[in-house]
């Protein structure tokens, strides 16, 4: 079978290259240097300026001068931000993503971490808004049932693509065990919600299929609108902390009365 790639083929210095019980390399992702760079650029500014306010403020303290609290306080703060900064940028530093035939493996730092898709029992898709702008950060999980994980982040190139990669080849297998469970009588968890024949419940609200009027997601907000004996409810979880959210969306739509 050919192999295709999202980016480029893999490079000489390849860390999958031990990686030979997944089949053939489907996409290559390498770690955007521009973003990491970008990001630790910036931290390393805002470390700068709050040292730089910190040393004018002991200067003024040494003066005896009732300025120097004001520049104290946010050279604290800016230190604080720029050191979360360089590890943030640290941590996903040599961020490396390859999609085979029957897996995913992820690379950081030299360590390799792989999954075969039918180990696969939770999907997360993580957003995160940068700052006080409308920038969105895209993080994505996977989980087997024992606890090992693979991660990427948009710090990979056409990371939202190796995405959809992976959805096509976990969510068929994963919904039809949802669908076998639920067919049992058997209630169905998505973290902390849970469907059954009855409806959904999550921390201990409850909405019936007939009762549920709408559903959207907004700003990472998964927000399930409806009525309970004559009663207003609403069903809210960020939609980071819920497993495989999209199959439970899709759930919640085949179950609900068509309108």
């Amino acid at each position: 079978m050919s192999t295709t790639t999202a980016t480029s083929s893999a490079p000489a210095q390849n860390p999958f290259a031990s990686v030979t019980t997944l089949g053939n390399l489907l996409s290559y992702h390498e770690q955007r240097v521009q973003s990491s760079q970008g990001r630790l650029k910036i931290a390393n500014a805002t470390l700068v300026f709050g040292i730089a306010l910190l040393i004018f403020g002991g200067f003024l303290m040494l003066q005896e001068n009732g300025n120097a609290l004001c520049l104290g306080l946010p050279g604290v703060g800016l230190l604080g931000l720029g050191l979360l900064g360089v590890w943030d940028a640290k941590r996903t530093s040599d961020m490396k993503v390859a999609i085979f035939e029957a897996g995913i493996a992820a690379s950081e730092k030299q360590a390799v971490k792989t999954l075969r898709w039918d180990e696969v029992a939770r999907a997360f898709q993580i957003l995160t808004r940068q700052g006080n702008t409308d920038i969105i950060r895209h993080g994505y999980r996977l989980e087997s049932a024992t606890g090992q994980t693979v991660w990427w982040n948009d710090d990979v190139s056409n990371a939202a693509q190796a995405w959809e990669v992976v959805r096509r080849q976990i969510y068929p297998r994963l919904m039809q065990g949802i669908s076998a469970t639920f067919n049992r009588g058997e209630p169905v968890a998505f973290g902390e919600f849970s469907a059954n024949r009855d409806g959904l419940t999550h921390n201990k609200k409850s909405l019936s299929w007939a009762g549920i009027r709408d559903i959207h997601v907004i700003n990472g907000l998964l927000t399930i609108k409806g009525e309970t004996n004559g009663k207003k409810e609403e069903l809210r979880a960020m939609w980071a902390t819920i497993p495989n959210a999209d199959l439970l969306l899709n759930f919640v739509e085949q179950m609900r009365p068509k309108n």
